[in-house]
C-alpha cells in the first residue's frame, strides 16, 4: 500500500533538481511573457473592431466587456512579470503562483467568451482553444496538469448546467476532451523534461571537455592553452606576470626517471597553488610555470618568499636532491594581447637572469 502511494506521489510530484527546475522556470517565464503580450495585442485589435463595427449592439457590449477584461488582466500581468524579471526577484514559489494566475486569467476569459457563445447556441470553442494553447506552451508537473486543466472544464460545465442543464453538450465528449487535454499536458511535460535533461547533459559534457582542454593532466593546474585563452580577460587590468622554472630539472629527470620528474612537477605545482590559488597558476610546458596575479607587488613578493621557503624543505619520495625554482616577474597594465605577450617576454628574460645568478 505504501509502495503504491509512493509511486503515485512520485508520478504526480516528481523530484526536480535545481538546474532542471531553473530551466523549466526559464521556459515558463518566457512563455508567460509571450502569452500575456499576445493576449494584449489580440484583445486590442478586437476592441477596436467592436468599437468600429458593432458599437450599438447587445452582442458588442458583451464582447467589449470580455475583451476589456482580458486586455487589462494580460497587460497588468505582463507588466508585473516583466518587472519581476528585470529586478531579478523571481523565485520558485513566485513563478508557480504566476503560472496559476495566468491560467486563471486566460481560462476566465475563455469561459466568458464561450458562455456568450453557448447562450446563443453556438459552439464553445474558445475555452478549448485557450486551454490547448496554455498546455502547449507551459510545462506543468502532473499534479498541476490535473488541477489547472480539469478545474476550468469543471467550473464551465457547472455554469452551463446551471443555465439550461448543459443542453446540447455531449457530456461524454466534454469529459473526453478534458482528459485529452490533461494527457496532452502530461505528454508535453515528459517530452520537455526529456529534451531539457538532454540539453543539460550536453551542456555539462561540453563544460567538462572545456575544463579538460584547459587542464594539465599531470599537475591538474591550468595549461598553456588556458593561459592563452585567459589573456583577453586581463585586458584593462594591472597584473603581475611571473615565470617560474624548476632548477636542475633535466638532471633530476635523467637521474631518477620521468615518473620522478613528474612527481617533482606536481609537488611544485601544489606549492604554487597553495600560495597563489588555482586560478593564478598555469603549467606553461615542461618544468616551466606561469603565475598571473593582481596582488600588490609587496604581497606578491611575500608569496614568492613563502614558496621558496616551502621548496627548501620540500621532500619528494625517491629523490635526494633539493628542489628549487627560479623566478622572473614583471608588473604592468594590459590593454591588448601585445602587452600581455610583452610582459611574458620580459618575465621570461628575468627568470633566466635569476637562474644564471646561481640556481642553475
Amino acid at each position: 500500500m505504501n509502495g503504491s502511494i509512493k509511486k503515485i506521489k512520485n508520478f504526480l510530484l516528481p523530484a526536480i533538481d535545481g538546474e532542471l527546475r531553473a530551466e523549466v522556470e526559464r521556459i515558463n517565464t518566457g512563455s508567460m511573457l509571450m502569452i500575456s503580450l499576445a493576449g494584449c495585442l489580440i484583445e486590442a485589435i478586437g476592441l477596436c473592431a467592436v468599437l468600429i463595427f458593432e458599437r450599438d449592439t447587445i452582442t458588442s457590449s458583451i464582447s467589449f466587456g470580455s475583451m476589456s477584461f482580458c486586455f487589462i488582466c494580460c497587460a497588468l500581468f505582463h507588466l508585473l512579470l516583466r518587472f519581476f524579471v528585470s529586478k531579478g526577484v523571481q523565485s520558485h514559489n513566485l513563478i508557480k503562483l504566476e503560472v496559476f494566475l495566468l491560467f486563471g486569467i486566460i481560462s476566465a476569459w475563455g469561459m466568458m467568451v464561450s458562455y456568450n457563445h453557448f447562450r446563443q447556441g453556438e459552439q464553445i470553442l474558445t475555452l478549448y482553444a485557450v486551454i490547448i494553447c496554455l498546455i502547449c506552451t507551459i510545462v506543468l508537473r502532473p499534479v498541476f496538469s490535473f488541477l489547472l486543466v480539469s478545474l476550468p472544464f469543471g467550473i464551465f460545465f457547472f455554469i452551463m448546467y446551471r443555465f439550461n442543464g448543459a443542453h446540447g453538450v455531449d457530456v461524454f465528449n466534454y469529459i473526453g476532451l478534458m482528459l485529452f487535454c490533461i494527457y496532452g499536458s502530461l505528454a508535453r511535460y515528459r517530452v520537455s523534461f526529456s529534451l531539457i535533461k538532454s540539453k543539460l547533459e550536453v551542456k555539462s559534457l561540453n563544460a567538462e571537455l572545456h575544463r579538460a582542454a584547459r587542464t594539465d593532466i599531470i599537475t591538474d593546474v591550468k595549461n598553456r592553452y588556458a593561459l592563452v585563452d585567459d589573456a583577453s580577460s586581463y585586458e584593462g587590468r594591472e597584473i603581475i606576470l611571473c615565470v617560474c622554472d624548476i632548477d636542475r630539472f633535466k638532471r633530476i629527470n635523467d637521474r631518477y626517471g620521468h615518473d620522478a620528474g613528474d612527481s617533482v612537477i606536481k609537488a611544485v605545482a601544489d606549492v604554487l597553488v597553495d600560495n597563489f590559488g588555482e586560478n593564478a597558476v598555469y603549467r606553461y610546458g615542461g618544468d616551466e610555470f606561469v603565475i598571473v596575479s593582481e596582488s600588490g607587488k609587496d604581497e606578491f613578493d611575500k608569496k614568492i618568499d613563502r614558496v621558496k621557503s616551502t621548496l627548501d624543505i620540500l621532500s619528494v619520495e625517491g629523490i635526494d636532491e633539493k628542489i628549487s625554482c627560479s623566478f622572473g616577474s614583471v608588473k604592468g597594465s594590459v590593454s591588448s594581447e601585445g602587452d600581455y605577450d610583452e610582459l611574458f617576454r620580459k618575465a621570461d628574460v628575468m627568470m633566466y637572469a635569476d637562474k644564471r645568478d646561481g640556481r642553475g
